[in-house]
């Protein structure tokens, strides 16, 4: 009882919010990111990793700027909600995650039984939840992050275990609990504290641990990845006290060593990827033809 309440205080809210937000640009900075089909990083820096003389290899972030043609669907009107209490510079509501940079990244939704299913920007109809947007409107920017070889391997396994669990499951109850701290963060909380790595958390005892977790968003997820494949990231939040479980969608940039590649609309993802690996060829064997 309590639940179903709580779940409709948070539509009221963010359907509320949806309808202040009217900018659909990916960065606050820029004039306009609409009128521009892609753009791409000729210079890629990375931080190097702990021992530099380790084979590597990289790790995909997609995150998401969709347009909606219906402004009452559910996920635009969560998307007003992260807009309304965002304290960065990206409006973005989406994150996935892929171990190459072909089209079909693998995101979390609210997308029937198979909730963690490949999302394909040039395909919106293969996808429900991508099904519901306007790909020439729509907005991505791909990230990546440098790994080791075994960090590589474990972040496939994850991958590969979760799209295989039938426990999990998009829980939609979580937005209520980020959107009530994402208030708290960014509206009754000191400039200098808001910064993602430097705001206040729930506490938590450790962001890793042996069991395994089911209910997430998509931003709790990608991050649950990250901190349960590559340590020094875990060490990272460990330091900083920070709760994954509160992660909103446009903390992920922040996340130490995430690095971004380029910016398209959906329907130039294909194009925007090839380009970027034409002009960054360390990437071209991420790019199957």
């Amino acid at each position: 009882m309590f639940k179903k309440l709580y779940f409709v205080i948070l539509i009221i809210f963010l359907s509320i919010s949806s309808f202040s937000c009217k900018s659909l640009r990916i960065s606050k900075e820029e004039k306009s990111f609409t009128s521009i089909p892609y753009l791409i990083e000729e210079n890629v820096k990375f931080n190097d990793l702990e021992d530099p003389s380790k084979p590597y290899k990289y790790i995909f972030l997609r995150l998401y700027n969709p347009v909606y043609s219906n402004p009452l669907y559910i996920a635009n009107i969560l998307k007003g909600g992260i807009r309304l209490t965002d304290v960065s510079d990206f409006e973005l509501s989406h994150v996935s995650i892929n171990l190459e940079l072909n089209d079909g990244f693998y995101g979390l939704t609210l997308a029937g039984n198979s909730q963690f299913v490949k999302e394909y920007c040039s395909d919106v109809n293969s996808n429900r939840y991508m099904s519901k947007c306007n790909p020439a409107n729509s907005e991505q920017i791909t990230f990546a992050l440098k790994v080791t070889e075994e960090e590589y391997e474990n972040v496939r396994e994850f991958i590969q275990f979760y799209t295989k669990y039938p426990k999990l499951s998009y829980f939609a109850l979580e937005n209520f609990k980020i959107a009530v701290y994402s208030l708290k963060r960014k509206f009754f909380t000191k400039k200098e504290k808001q910064a993602f790595g430097y705001n206040d958390y729930p506490k938590v005892k450790k962001n890793k641990d042996d069991s395994v977790e089911s209910d997430f968003v998509c931003s709790t997820f990608i991050t649950y990845i990250l901190i349960n494949t590559i340590p020094r990231i875990n060490e990272w939040f460990n330091e900083h006290k920070i709760n994954y479980k509160y992660i909103n969608v446009t903390d992920i940039p922040s996340i130490p060593g995430v690095t971004p590649l380029f910016y398209s609309t959906w329907d130039n993802y294909e194009f925007a990827a090839k380009l970027f690996t034409e002009v960054n060829p360390e990437f071209k064997d991420y790019l199957k033809n």
